[in-house]
């Protein structure tokens, strides 16, 4: 099988995820389920078809919002954490290869969102700032574009 990327990403906790999808509501904006909130921790581009170290799903990794804005396609909250730093770490230790060289932890909140949409946003999550958001269910992906 030849794939084009595998990842390593941690989920927003439960309870948080309802949180953000509420404020997304009360403003208006839609919910785009294809896309579970999570923070990618690691994508690599080779041919990796199992993991190469032991994820612990039940392991929570704690984040702060420190920004939001545009990144591809998405808008995002950005995210700094020792916690999430550390195990990208061990993951380059494992044998992992980060293909952005240092990572640029986020989640996404939306997806091609328009002006209008973005300046919502914006402004609904702007008290979410300095907010502690906490993540689980360490997992490994591998995703094959289509062509």
């Amino acid at each position: 099988m030849e794939l084009d990327y595998s990842y390593i990403q941690v989920k927003l906790r439960e309870d948080m995820v309802k949180d953000v999808y509420a404020d997304l509501f009360k403003a208006g904006l839609r919910i785009n389920d294809k896309y579970e909130l999570h923070c990618t921790m690691m994508y690599d581009e080779r041919d990796i078809e199992s993991p190469l170290s032991i994820l612990d799903p039940h392991r929570e990794f704690r984040a702060k919002i420190i920004g939001m804005g545009v990144l591809g396609d998405a808008n995002v909250f950005h995210l700094t954490s020792d916690e999430l730093l550390e195990k990208f770490r061990e993951l380059k230790e494992d044998g992992y290869e980060h293909s952005y060289g240092t990572p640029l932890f986020h989640m996404s909140l939306g997806y091609k969102l328009d002006d209008y949409e973005v300046l919502i946003m914006d402004q609904v999550f702007s008290e979410w700032m300095g907010r502690e958001l906490v993540f689980n269910n360490l997992s490994f992906g591998f995703k094959k574009e289509p062509k």
